[in-house]
């Protein structure tokens, strides 16, 4: 199809990183539809090594580290740590396939060590160092870490990098033809709008997929979460010692799910991500405050929102894509919408330049949402049977066939890249490996048929190595002490 006129509907970080690309870096003209109208509330998100790699591409296309995160109210983050599901592990962000070095992490299990000392973001983190060099030179030669952030102000940040049309309207009415595309747009104001393709950035209403009829595939079997309760703690009611404001985010299984903890330079953004078939509101907020009132004060969240874990049967039906929470939806656990996102977006700017199938796109998302679902669905078979959820979820089969499939290959070995392609670079066979790990999946007869001989060596010059490089970066309490001002 030929496109010559785009139009977003909804802004937020999805419609506006969407707007940015689309526009700054595959020169489509984009017109953004989004309503003054409709408050957001951002509460604290994160973003992965896809988010992080665009953020820290600085000059390419123009951000300033150093702006985007006294914008955003941002903090680096480098790790994802997993709290109590049952056992307690970190997850760096840099788990990619790596030709240079072998994978260590057979090695550091058959001693015990923390499995996050197996990267070099894990060592920085281990010796509370950051990628930025002490002398302002430039970023690490490793942009695989990321930024917790407040999302409503990333996508205000984009806003304003972006090179598009901007409508403050409210969409009332989705017009389709008589071939079932979406023929304009009519908004509150009076008028229409009309574009060769329309893209769906309306969140869980879906507004342009939903007058589409486009179809959505429920991963409820699978995902148990059906409802989040996010909050915010400003620092003032917590101890704001830098040594608290870690450079990872927390989820910490609680009773009937798990929440989030993102720390940004002024709060701390939270959530509750449960299933209400084990956990009412009422009751959510009480274990909330039972377990943080102490430490954070009383604990009131902001709005409940509910949820069907899922995806579209096509993100690309007819003359509109939808992305965002808009596509699809896993749930919060390693943050994978906003990664998930510009992986799509990628693949649309690509599309649109080769004219190719929307088959073949709708193909390449379903895929990329069913083995992020597969992902996730791994968190939970860590065992844990000390509450009614976690007896259910133990004693019930909540995996999928693929999921089957790799645990199967983790009773006689680590994964390769070969069990786990990983596309797009979004989930390596390395961050598969690590969540097994971390939840015991490897017995010692694995991990000993493993190692090779003389990895204890090759393991300690590569520590040194990395120990020697990161002489030159920057102490993290330093810079946490003057915010984001230390930052390029």
């Amino acid at each position: 199809m030929t496109v010559k006129r785009i139009t977003i509907v909804g802004g937020g970080t999805a419609g506006w990183l969407a707007a940015f690309m689309l526009s700054n870096i595959y020169k489509h003209n984009v017109t953004v539809i989004e309503s003054s109208k409709i408050s957001i509330i951002g509460v604290g998100e994160g973003g992965t090594h896809i988010l992080g790699s665009l953020i820290n591409s600085r000059n390419e296309f123009g951000f300033s580290v150093k702006d985007f995160m006294i914008a955003t109210d941002a903090t680096p983050k480098m790790s994802v740590k997993h709290k109590g599901w049952p056992n307690t592990y970190s997850i760096p962000l840099d788990l990619l396939p790596n030709s240079n070095e072998e994978d260590f992490l057979p090695f550091i299990l058959s001693k015990n060590k923390p499995m996050h000392l197996t990267t070099e973001i894990g060592l920085l983190i281990e010796n509370r160092k950051v990628p930025i060099r002490s002398d302002e030179t430039g970023i690490w030669d490793s942009s695989d870490f990321s930024y917790h952030f407040d999302g409503h102000k990333v996508g205000l940040y984009l806003k304003s990098k972006t090179n598009a049309t901007v409508i403050d309207a409210v969409v009332t009415e989705v017009v389709i033809d008589n071939t079932g595309n979406i023929d304009k747009l009519r908004l509150d104001n009076g008028e229409f709008n009309k574009a060769d393709l329309y893209i769906d950035c309306t969140g869980f209403q879906k507004i342009l997929m939903t007058a589409l009829k486009t179809k959505w595939i429920s991963y409820s079997k699978h995902l148990l979460m059906n409802t989040a309760m996010p909050f915010r703690t400003v620092w003032s009611k917590i101890d704001r010692s830098v040594k608290n404001i870690q450079p990872a985010t927390e989820a910490e299984s609680l009773n009937a799910g798990w929440t989030w903890s993102i720390p940004l330079i002024h709060s701390k953004g939270m959530g509750y991500v449960f299933c209400e078939e084990f956990c009412t509101p009422e009751q959510a907020v009480l274990e909330l405050n039972e377990k943080y009132s102490k430490t954070h004060g009383e604990i009131n969240p902001t709005r409940t929102i509910k949820f069907e874990p899922g995806r579209l049967e096509k993100a690309w039906d007819k003359n509109c894509i939808a992305l965002g929470l808009a596509s699809a939806f896993v749930e919060p656990l390693e943050a994978t919408s906003i990664h998930a996102t510009k992986i799509q977006i990628d693949e649309l700017g690509k599309a649109l330049a080769t004219n190719s199938s929307q088959d073949v796109y709708n193909s390449d998302v379903s895929q990329l949402y069913d083995e992020i679902k597969d992902f996730i669905v791994l968190h939970y078979l860590g065992g844990r049977d000390d509450t009614e959820f976690w007896k259910y979820i133990k004693n019930t089969d909540i995996t999928t066939d693929r999921l089957k499939e790799i645990l199967e290959i983790s009773t006689h070995r680590f994964l390769t890249q070969e069990d786990i392609p990983n596309k797009f670079n979004s989930l390596s066979y390395r961050a598969w490996n690590q969540v097994l790990a971390g939840l015991g999946k490897f017995d010692k007869t694995v991990i000993d048929n493993t190692l090779t001989t003389g990895v204890e060596e090759r393991y300690n010059s590569w520590h040194a190595r990395v120990l020697e490089k990161a002489k030159d970066y920057k102490n993290l309490d330093e810079c946490l002490e003057r915010n984001a001002e230390w930052w390029l």
